[in-house]
């Protein structure tokens, strides 16, 4: 499964090298930094964020029907309309880049997309180091 248009680009870039790697199970999904990135009022992003998730939600069911021998049988539980707080996990320290700070790997929120259109949003990042950090 991939997330957003540029990972879907690389998977299509890949398998043109790849050959046989073309019939591999694959979904490609939005980001997601979607709903946010897209902007517009709290209710528009929560449909936004509810759209994707379903979205998310056929894409991962059918990638399990791919799934011959899974290493634990366990039934599906799509996600909701809306993340829930166990849903929202510190990143792990493997998947960035070394040096990055611990509260960056959080869900505390420091980072919003900012602009006028969704344009500006998708190109610009605004982030604001917590409270404490910083002497």
């Amino acid at each position: 499964m991939s997330f957003g248009s540029l990972a879907d680009v690389a998977w299509r870039e890949f398998l043109k090298s790849a050959g046989a790697a073309s019939t591999l199970p694959y979904q490609n999904v939005r980001h997601s930094t979607s709903p946010e990135s897209a902007g517009g009022s709290p209710e528009r992003i929560k449909a936004a964020r509810a759209a994707m998730l379903r979205q998310w939600n056929t894409a991962l069911e059918a990638l399990r029907q791919a799934v011959k021998n899974p290493d634990v049988a366990r039934p599906f539980v799509p996600y909701g309309a809306d993340f829930q707080p166990n849903e929202l996990v510190e990143i792990p320290a493997c998947d960035v880049p070394a040096g990055i700070r611990a509260w960056m790997r959080g869900t505390g929120g420091w980072a919003a997309r900012t602009g006028a259109t969704a344009d500006e949003r998708r190109r610009t990042i605004t982030i604001q180091v917590p409270a404490g950090i910083i002497p």
